[in-house]
């Protein structure tokens, strides 16, 4: 399931080669390998039966293979290095002291490597910082993928601590122990609080994750129960939050401003969309790094969509990401020629 989702953990696949070897003294790990194979393929056979079925195969084979493959070669190594060293920066020190612990059970494990459980964590720990790597942008939600095996290693280097010396592990159980409640204390505004914390502001490059979730709500309670709403940017979330359906199946329009051979049916098919369904209401992201804009970009779908826009609708809120400030209509001025505003529109 999870090399359906993201392509690359199929790097994952070598953990579990190297797991059914080294079980091979207690089961016949050939036949136990093909049949975990078997078993794995089951999700990827009703996938593909669902796919067929809807005459999907051509999309899913472009998404799935083709985009990422473009996708993953459109940053230079040294855009990667900035990349790699502002989220690295900003991750460590969000969680420091879990992460100096973290970094203690690693050494720990790769100190006891000859034991089979630190070989698999140290395999599974060594995949996940290889996951990290395609495509040279780190962003702060692909090292979720680190947690979890320096989790599994801090766990095991607690267990076999406890087991040479008993006090000195109940007292290092203890410490870590202190220091998640530490750190669920000094954060607790990021965990225990509503509204978006300027951490996630600052990891995520100040996106309006908050500002979609507020205006895509209160569109929600302004909205009829037959009245549509379209999100104009990568926030499909914004369907979630009003509680409808997207009137397009381009609900990630970043995907839609690389260069390829199917970008112009895509963004025409898009435009049709917003022209023919009109939707009663368009969340429109005027934020570039929302569309992943550069020089380089596809911008049709972007200006376009924004012209049609302009042209039949009235801005009724907005958020103004420069000054931080929320405008509802009657209570000022929305000037939606405006850089870096999220603004909900409503149809003439």
């Amino acid at each position: 399931m999870a090399i359906l989702t993201k392509q690359t953990a199929i790097l994952l696949s070598p953990l579990f080669l190297l797991y059914l070897i080294m079980q091979r003294k207690q089961k016949a790990w050939l036949l136990h390998g093909l049949t975990f194979a078997g078993g794995a393929l089951v999700p990827a056979l009703l996938l593909f039966g669902f796919l067929w079925a809807n005459s999907a195969l051509d999309d899913a084979y472009y998404w799935l293979f083709t985009y990422p493959a473009k996708y993953s070669s459109v940053v230079t190594t040294e855009e990667g290095a900035g990349f790699l060293k502002y989220f690295i920066k900003n991750i460590t020190r969000f969680q420091l002291s879990l992460f100096g612990i973290a970094g203690l059970s690693l050494a720990y494990n790769i100190f006891l490597v000859k034991q089979k459980p630190n070989i698999l964590l140290l395999t599974y720990f060594l995949l996940a910082v290889i996951i990290l790597i395609p495509g040279f942008r780190f962003y702060g939600q692909y090292w979720l993928l680190l947690f979890v095996p320096l989790a599994m290693m801090t766990g095991t280097a607690l267990h076999q601590l406890s087991q040479k010396n008993l006090r000195l592990g109940i007292g290092a159980a203890f410490l870590v122990l202190l220091c998640i409640l530490g750190e669920a204390v000094v954060q607790r505004a990021y965990y225990f609080e509503a509204e978006t914390t300027p951490d996630i502001v600052k990891l995520y490059r100040n996106n309006p994750f908050e500002a979609i979730r507020k205006l895509s709500t209160y569109a929600a309670s302004i909205m009829k129960d037959n009245e549509t709403i379209m999100m104009c940017g990568s926030e499909p979330q914004t369907y979630l939050y009003a509680g409808k359906t997207a009137p397009t199946r381009h609900i990630f329009m970043s995907m839609l401003t690389k260069h390829n051979e199917k970008t112009d049916a895509f963004v025409a098919e898009a435009l049709s969309d917003l022209q023919d369904k009109k939707p009663d209401y368009v969340l429109y992201n005027l934020f570039p790094y929302s569309w992943s804009m550069s020089p380089s970009s596809n911008d049709v779908l972007y200006t376009s969509s924004f012209a049609v826009i302009a042209r039949e609708y009235v801005p009724v809120a907005a958020f103004n990401m420069n000054d931080q400030q929320y405008t509802y209509a009657g209570d000022g001025v929305i000037d939606p020629k405006i850089i870096n505003q999220v603004i909900l529109f409503k149809r003439k």
